[in-house]
């Protein structure tokens, strides 16, 4: 069994919106109609846990009411990794073997990526897609460049980041009062001692966070279409 958490419990707030980023309208479809619907429609994904906003609970279950796969709606935690945290605990009972995570605004994820991250961590245990930074990298304290870095081995992390379901959940157990610590999924795995292995992510699996994000993704989607 292949299960997928979908992180749905941000505020958004970076976007000065009057409801959180997952329910704004890309073409009359919200972002989070969206992502859950590559996930619905994947032959390989078999269930999907969303973990929403609580102050937006009911609006959440009126967006994803129609799909069929989705197996459990959970208000979310006060971090983002309390909300997968919570998200795995009622995929216990499920037991899938591999689980993926990921973030509701990201919408332009491929079917072609997801079977990629499911074989490699069916193989390795763990696989997130990372892209190749390709612009000159440094490190900078109080608006004073320290140091600069090999953008050869700089890369960035994109979701959905999948996982071998028992060896992810000991490694939030393990670290569950240290959470905030962590900035992705992939750190804590990493962090109990697990390697974590990549693909090549995509370019247009953009993660919308402010109004220019939005706009392009607008355009990305009529592209898609």
């Amino acid at each position: 069994m292949i299960s997928t958490i979908i992180v749905a419990a941000g505020s958004g707030s970076r976007m000065n919106k009057s409801i959180p980023k997952q329910f704004l309208k890309i073409k009359n479809k919200s972002i989070l109609e969206i992502t859950t619907s590559i996930f619905e429609n994947s032959e390989l994904i078999d269930n999907i846990i969303i973990v929403a906003n609580k102050k937006f609970f009911k609006k959440t279950e009126l967006e994803v009411i129609k799909f069929k796969k989705v197996f459990k709606i959970i208000p979310g935690g006060k971090t983002r990794q309390e909300s997968v945290f919570k998200g795995l605990k009622i995929l216990k009972q499920l037991n899938p073997s591999i689980v993926l995570i990921h973030d509701v605004a990201r919408p332009f994820i491929s079917n072609i990526l997801i079977k990629k991250l499911i074989t490699k961590a069916k193989e390795k245990n763990s696989a997130i897609p990372i892209l190749k930074e390709n612009s000159t990298i440094s490190l900078s304290t109080k608006n004073k460049i320290e140091k600069f870095l090999d953008r050869n081995q700089v890369y960035q992390h994109q979701t959905p980041q999948a996982f071998d379901f028992k060896k992810l959940f000991e490694a939030y157990t393990k670290f569950e009062k240290n959470l905030s610590d962590f900035t992705d999924d992939a750190s804590i795995f990493f962090a109990n001692k697990n390697e974590v292995y990549t693909i090549e992510g995509e370019k247009n699996n953009i993660k919308i966070t402010t109004n220019e994000d939005l706009l392009f993704a607008k355009f990305l989607y009529d592209l898609k279409k």
